[in-house]
């Protein structure tokens, strides 16, 4: 069996969307860097479908990877979009996958 962290390598090399659960809430997202941050591994995502405590979609997520479950590769790829991100996104201690251009 995969680990999330294999997982999540794979959707991001090949560039299909995850689904999974984040904060008990169902979600639907691009997974764009996986990396350590303050020690923590997390994944950076643009989160396009599903729900948010923010209500705001799509937008760009920062998750620590071990509070998501169920975590799935759907067979649905995305295109590279350019990130407006913020310097709390951008931020990395290691960056572990990243999608390339």
């Amino acid at each position: 069996m995969k680990t999330k962290i294999e997982i999540i390598k794979q959707a991001i090399t090949q560039r299909h969307l995850v689904d999974f659960y984040y904060q008990g809430l169902h979600r639907i997202a691009e997974p764009h860097i996986l990396g350590f941050k303050g020690g923590v591994i997390q994944v950076l995502v643009y989160q396009i479908r599903g729900k948010s405590s923010s209500l705001k979609l799509p937008d760009w997520r920062r998750m620590n990877l071990d509070d998501i479950s169920g975590l799935q590769i759907l067979n649905e790829t995305f295109i590279i979009q350019a990130p407006s991100l913020s310097n709390h996104h951008s931020s990395w201690d290691e960056i572990l996958a990243t999608v390339n251009n």
